[in-house]
């Protein structure tokens, strides 16, 4: 069970704003009719330059170490709110830190994130955090998360190799990093998966969310829109699933942008995620 709710809206690793404040407002004013809601304030007006080939690398920090000090003071585990793929950048780090080797990370997204400063396209943060808690990235954010993220801990939900650059192949495979796709979502065969994790010996999981892993029929404000993805209704099941067969050592959901529009679909979609999904309700 989630025992906190972290509200973090922050866009600075995606470089841009993208109506990310608007969703996580939505998912926001959902979640907090059934658990405690702690804030972490954005400066919208922090978008510091380009140093060592990341994005507002010093704005990150600064908003990073704002999370951690909320973080300090709530019960875990946590359900993070975002923002874009950063937001919940601490509350990994946290849960690695109380967990150590017995956390599974489950990365449900249509990409990887898997870069680093020097083979990311963007310079944009939000590709790069997993390998940042493997070790590999800015040493001011690396340091933020002590507790280091193992390949082997690491399992993929959704991501879709269209989307993919090299070195996010060459790392997947040299690594030998799991991969459920999204076909088997789709029928429901993801007990590979619980299995998978079961057999090295995790004892509960983290689960972060994207919503860009969803297809774009029902949710086509996806940022960085890839095509063939899960459809909301497995989505939950899978979510739901997750929750019957392990303990949540912490959960996120981001990149919920909503620049488009913000109506009563959309509020439906967040209410299905947050409640039949995560079960916050």
């Amino acid at each position: 069970m989630l025992h906190s709710i972290l509200h973090f809206p922050i866009w600075q690793g995606a470089g841009a704003r993208h109506g990310y404040a608007r969703g996580a407002g939505v998912l926001r004013h959902i979640a907090s009719a059934y658990r405690p809601v702690v804030d972490v304030d954005v400066d919208d007006g922090d978008f510091s330059p380009t140093r060592d080939k990341v994005k507002a690398l010093d704005t990150l920090r600064r908003h990073f170490l704002k999370a951690k000090a909320r973080l300090d003071h709530v019960p875990a585990p946590v359900l993070t709110l975002g923002g874009d793929c950063v937001a919940d950048y601490m509350s990994i780090a946290a849960a690695l830190e109380r967990h150590g080797e017995k956390m599974a990370l489950l990365w449900v997204d249509a990409h990887p994130d898997i870069n680093t400063p020097q083979t990311s396209p963007s310079g944009n943060f939000h590709g790069m955090l997993l390998r940042a808690l493997m070790g590999e990235g800015p040493a001011e954010l690396t340091a933020l998360a002590p507790h280091k993220l193992t390949p082997d801990q690491l399992f993929y939900v959704g991501i879709r190799d269209a989307d993919m650059d090299v070195e996010e192949f060459r790392i997947i495979k040299e690594k030998n990093i799991f991969r459920l796709d999204v076909k088997e979502v789709e029928a429901h065969r993801w007990q590979l998966l619980f299995d998978a994790i079961a057999a090295r010996g995790f004892t509960g999981v983290y689960v972060h969310v994207d919503s860009d892993v969803m297809d774009l029929a029902d949710y086509p404000q996806a940022v960085v829109a890839v095509p063939g993805g899960i459809s909301v209704k497995a989505l939950v099941a899978f979510l739901h699933a997750i929750r019957a067969r392990f303990p949540l050592y912490g959960a996120a959901l981001t990149e919920y942008s909503l620049e488009q529009t913000a109506g009563p679909e959309e509020e439906a979609l967040a209410r299905q995620l947050l409640v039949d999904g995560f079960g916050v309700g």
